[in-house]
């Protein structure tokens, strides 16, 4: 992945590289909601036969969302919702991406229920992989860097898909095994809590990068979109793919226990092995930021160096709060932890719109960003060690 980064930032110029930022974010933020967030109870659920039934109304849920999805977008691309501004016309992968994309966090929830995290793991760099290779083939094949990139990234998260069914087939037996639609009724009300705080909260949290990126687009151009894609890319998201490692782990040991001592001490366990693996990154970025993405990746991305370097600070403590946010999931805090994500996510863009309309700096913002969430996130870990460690309510 780290090779298919160093080719892309030679052959793909900033701009081409923000339509592709900009529609990552999209399948993240509609994807997150396609299954109802009932899949998110999977892992949790009561019973085996609970769980079943819940996998089941993901994915209906899913191909539901996909149809709706897809008639939207479409409508969109025969001229009745203008979106050539915004993605080049690249909105018609959105539909195939997020329904992919929610089948894959379906089979996650389900192997995480199994405990089988290292299937989970391995499954999730396959899919690094399949889409990195996939990306660089059709550049190589087409030379057309959006296309390479958005397609590469849509049939590689298909490979993994159809990839990691064969690996563990169990979901999809699941899926086909006593379906019974009368039984769903029953167990989406015993499970409501999860889209009703879930679905809000994920969907609240998912639009704080693509309101970023159109806040950056509409400020300081396409090319800024595509520098700050660029640092997600190369900072965020291998930072992402291990706090995801540790989510569902995080999730089975605290709901497998009720006592508030145990869980606090699996809770610092937890940030004080991501507190030193995320320390090593931060000095790096705050010390050489610019200097490492120019060595690495050409003069073309001075920019994205000046950027990390700014934004270290958040995304090393984002990093840490992450695989955080299934405690409350875990504990049943979920109206809590919806009113404290949605504080963060209007101070994020608060800041972002005032440090841009102030200084006319995406640098500027970015730190501004860091030193605000410096102070949010603290009072965050420490609802979590608190309150929400407690007796969750149901």
């Amino acid at each position: 992945m780290l090779i298919a980064l160093l080719v892309f930032a030679r052959y793909i110029p900033p701009e081409e590289f923000g339509i592709y930022a900009l529609l990552q974010t999209l399948v993240a933020w509609t994807s997150y909601a396609s299954g109802g967030r009932f899949d998110s109870a999977i892992a949790v659920a009561e019973r085996a036969s609970h769980a079943r039934v819940l996998l089941q109304v993901a994915a209906a849920l899913n191909m539901l969302f996909f149809m709706a999805g897809a008639a939207l977008v479409y409508a969109g691309w025969i001229g009745l919702v203008p979106n050539g501004w915004l993605l080049d016309g690249w909105l018609a992968a959105l539909p195939i991406m997020a329904l992919v994309n929610g089948c894959n966090l379906i089979w996650e929830a389900w192997v995480t229920r199994l405990g089988q995290y290292r299937t989970l793991a391995l499954s999730r760099g396959l899919r690094g992989v399949l889409i990195a290779a996939f990306q660089l083939a059709l550049l190589w094949a087409r030379g057309d860097g959006v296309a390479a990139l958005v397609l590469g990234h849509a049939l590689g998260s298909l490979a993994a898909l159809v990839l990691a069914t064969r690996i563990d087939r169990g979901p999809f037996d699941a899926l086909c095994r006593d379906v019974v639609p009368a039984r769903w009724r029953i167990v989406m009300r015993r499970y409501s809590q999860f889209p009703r705080y879930n679905i809000l909260h994920g969907l609240a949290s998912a639009s704080q990068e693509p309101l970023a990126l159109l806040m950056l687009r509409s400020v300081a151009g396409p090319a800024a979109v595509g520098h700050y894609g660029f640092v997600l890319r190369v900072v965020a998201a291998p930072l992402s793919f291990a706090s995801q490692a540790v989510a569902p782990v995080l999730l089975r040991r605290i709901a497998a226990t009720a006592d508030p001592e145990q869980r606090q001490a699996i809770l610092r366990e937890v940030m004080r092995v991501l507190g030193a693996i995320g320390v090593v990154p931060l000095g790096v970025l705050l010390v050489a930021g610019p200097e490492l993405f120019t060595f690495a990746f050409s003069d073309r991305w001075v920019e994205a160096g000046r950027y990390a370097q700014a934004y270290a600070p958040f995304l090393v403590l984002s990093f840490i709060a992450s695989p955080l946010g299934v405690v409350p999931q875990a504990t049943g805090r979920l109206r809590g932890a919806f009113g404290i994500s949605v504080a963060g996510n209007v101070l994020f863009i608060t800041v972002l719109f005032a440090g841009l309309t102030v200084s006319g700096e995406v640098t500027t913002a970015l730190l501004w960003i860091s030193i605000a969430f410096a102070i949010y996130f603290p009072v965050y870990f420490r609802w979590l060690y608190t309150t929400c460690i407690r007796r969750g309510e149901q």
